[in-house]
Order: structure tokens, then C-alpha cells, then sequence
């Protein structure tokens, strides 16, 4: 009589195990698409000419001014590279930061970026951020996947252990 039981109320189970199963994997991989409506930038007037186009933002690219992706990696190599030669003398920038200092100009921006602190410490806050923005993107787009992946092994190794049954009974 307990097998009976049992028997009756397997199909009940399974279903509560392989359809939550096989939706969630589909979320799960409908995240990974890059072209979804949620990680569309409006234009920002505040930000000018420069991104004067609807920006992209994936797990692993940004759209840049051209609306072409760029990697999160490349980003963070570009502006690293950068901030090392921020950190380098260079003789013609030191002159024009002393004539400028000395002509009482307009400020750091006059010299550009090498000999304005202001800026330096910007580009090399935005090299950690970076940084940090490509391994948490790279960490999460693993997990994501493994997260699809196990929920479609679930609903695998649960037809298995469905079948087995039937033999056993059979």
C-alpha cells in the first residue's frame, strides 16, 4: 500500500522539481543575452558631445561613443596604461605646468592631465573601479552560466532517477 502511495504521488513531485528547474534556467540564460531593454542608457545631456548616442552596458562589454562594445578588460588596460604614464616625468609637461603656475592661467586643465592631481587621481580611481568592475563581471558571468548549467542537469538526472523507478516497479 506505501508503494502505491508513493507511486501516486511522484508525478506530483517531479513536476515541482523539473518545471521550476527548467524556468529558472531559462531566466538564468536570458541574462547572459546582451540586447535586453534594461541595460539601455537613455541619452544624458549632462555628458555632451562626447556620448551623444544610447550607450550599452552587458556583463562583459560597454557600448563607447561609436556604439561599438568595448570590453570591461580592454577599458581597464587602456586606462591603467594611462595612469602609468600620468605617474612618468615628462620634461615639456613640467615646463608647461611652470609657466602656467607662473602666468597665472586658467588652472590644471590648461596643462592637461599629466600635471593636474585632480585628474591623475580621478584616471587612477577609475583604473581600480574598472578593475574591479571586470573581475565581478567575468566571477558573475561564470556563475551564471554554472547556475543554467546545474539547473538543466537537475531536471536531466531527475528524468534518470524517474526512469529507474519504472524499472524497479516493472
Amino acid at each position: 500500500m506505501a508503494k502505491k502511495k508513493d507511486e501516486s504521488e511522484s508525478p506530483i513531485c517531479d513536476a515541482l522539481v523539473l518545471w521550476p528547474s527548467v524556468l529558472g534556467a531559462l531566466v538564468i540564460l536570458v541574462t547572459l543575452v546582451p540586447a535586453v531593454p534594461w541595460r539601455k542608457m537613455e541619452l544624458d545631456q549632462y555628458l555632451g558631445s562626447r556620448f551623444a548616442v544610447q550607450r550599452y552596458v552587458t556583463l562583459f562589454t560597454i557600448s563607447n561613443n561609436m556604439q561599438r562594445g568595448v570590453s570591461w578588460l580592454k577599458l581597464r588596460k587602456d586606462v591603467c596604461r594611462k595612469v602609468q604614464e600620468y605617474a612618468m616625468p615628462n620634461p615639456v609637461g613640467m615646463i608647461a605646468g611652470v609657466v602656467a603656475s607662473q602666468t597665472n592661467m586658467v588652472g590644471g586643465s590648461a596643462v592637461g592631465c599629466q600635471q593636474w592631481m585632480k585628474c591623475k587621481n580621478h584616471a587612477s580611481t577609475r583604473c581600480s573601479v574598472y578593475t574591479t568592475i571586470s573581475i565581478v563581471s567575468l566571477t558573475a558571468m561564470a556563475l551564471i552560466a554554472v547556475g543554467a548549467i546545474a539547473a538543466v542537469l537537475t531536471c536531466v538526472f531527475k528524468s534518470f532517477e524517474s526512469g529507474k523507478k519504472k524499472k524497479k516497479a516493472g
